[in-house]
């Protein structure tokens, strides 16, 4: 197995690429064509036989168990975080299409899997487990589309590794959209039922959940967020942390600060250098566009499945307010990746992250080569901002487009 204690972008980028390329042949041996395909995103080489193009074709027009992660349905989603020192962490997503695609097989049994193939013996699926168990369902629960509504899409979990340290960490993200449209209950009530179970290892939830749904609550109906994801570390309860994710339509920087801020009652300094870098990162990609006014961008790409603002909510328990991140969708914002790689470069440079500001381009631009980066938009999905218990957090999220339609790169 490949060691993760040192700087994967130091010397040859193969490290990191072969890193990457064990855990998603590891994570996924039992999935044919996402296997194929994370070959083929690591790698930056097109489709080696027709094949497999054939093969990405098919489960890319199924409209039964396409990947929820990516607006082209590729399974696997990856990130880059950089420290203070400008020391890059990299995060890696999968969707593990084929086995929800069969929907027989709980998706406990998937962390168990994996925590076992890639021998994380310090892994702890305690929460995973109660997860997993009230947001995600298998055929012999019920059928999807048999309840009040259709969900908008098949993906029920996904499975994320950190590369930090000697070996992976794992962490479980959970889509409670199937289970609400079988059962006909809202995802508020499944994912309050969730914390209810999580706060009996960790009390101080319920006070942070309840803190958050009153800010829900207190929002006008057009900023009424839905509730998209909820997910859990996979260490033991004293060290887990609860994260929701919502989306709210409207994209505005007061938005930003509205949710980031709950309406203003959770106003620390972390949140407020947090906004400060938040609003610099507005500011280079819309100049003086007023505070209350969206991008001007197509209708269509601001009211995207994937538009919006998303956000996450950090509950800890011992913690009375959650810790927020706003997820800014450059990907339906911007022109094209080299204005999105321009602006990261103009932050770093701004927040006084100089080495972060010298690799960021370059990484990306190494990375990603099976296209032009002023083409379009679609590498980058989000740039992310989060304010943290001590520090301020940047990271990029990347689509490496294994499944674009009519593409046979990557």
């Amino acid at each position: 197995m490949p060691e993760y204690g040192v700087d994967p972008f130091s010397g040859s980028r193969s490290s990191l690429f072969s890193s990457l390329q064990y855990l998603s042949n590891t994570a996924l041996k039992d999935n044919r064509h996402v296997r194929k395909a994370g070959g083929i995103c690591f790698t930056s080489t097109p489709f080696s036989d027709t094949g497999t193009a054939a093969d990405l074709a098919v489960l890319n027009a199924s409209r039964d168990y396409i990947s929820y992660i990516t607006d082209d349905h590729s399974p696997v989603e990856f990130s880059c975080m950089f420290d203070a020192r400008g020391k890059p962490v990299i995060r890696f997503s999968i969707d593990p299409i084929a086995r929800q695609r069969d929907r027989c097989e709980p998706a406990i049994k998937l962390f168990e899997d994996y925590g076992a193939s890639l021998e994380l013996s310090d892994a702890d699926l305690a929460w995973c487990r109660i997860c997993a168990s009230e947001l995600t369902m298998t055929t012999r629960d019920g059928h999807p589309g048999t309840g009040s509504t259709r969900p908008r899409y098949s993906s029920q979990y996904f499975v994320a590794f950190e590369l930090l340290g000697s070996v992976p960490s794992m962490k479980a993200y959970f889509l409670p959209e199937t289970v609400a449209s079988v059962t006909g209950k809202s995802k508020l009530e499944l994912i309050t039922k969730t914390v209810d179970q999580l706060a009996l290892d960790a009390p101080g939830l319920t006070t942070a959940w309840t803190n958050t749904c009153s800010f829900f609550k207190s929002l006008p109906p057009d900023l009424t967020p839905s509730l998209e994801i909820a997910a859990v570390d996979c260490v033991p309860s004293h060290k887990n942390r609860f994260k929701i994710y919502v989306r709210t339509p409207k994209v505005t920087l007061t938005n930003i600060k509205r949710f980031m801020t709950l309406g203003g009652i959770h106003q620390t300094a972390t949140v407020g250098h947090a906004l400060e870098q938040i609003t610099m990162f507005w500011r280079i990609l819309f100049g003086d566009l007023p505070e209350d006014s969206e991008p001007n961008v197509d209708e269509a790409r601001l009211r995207h499945l994937t538009g919006g603002l998303l956000f996450y909510f950090e509950l800890r328990g011992d913690y009375p307010y959650p810790h927020p991140k706003v997820y800014i969708p450059v990907r339906h914002l911007c022109r094209d990746d080299a204005q999105v790689i321009e602006a990261m470069v103009s932050l770093y440079q701004a927040i006084g992250n100089s080495e972060a500001a010298r690799q960021y381009g370059r990484i990306v631009r190494e990375s990603f080569t099976h296209r032009a980066l002023s083409s379009r938009t679609g590498l980058h999905t989000y740039i992310t901002i989060a304010s943290k218990a001590r520090d301020v957090e940047i990271t990029a999220y990347f689509n490496p487009e294994c499944f674009r339609r009519g593409s046979t790169d990557i």
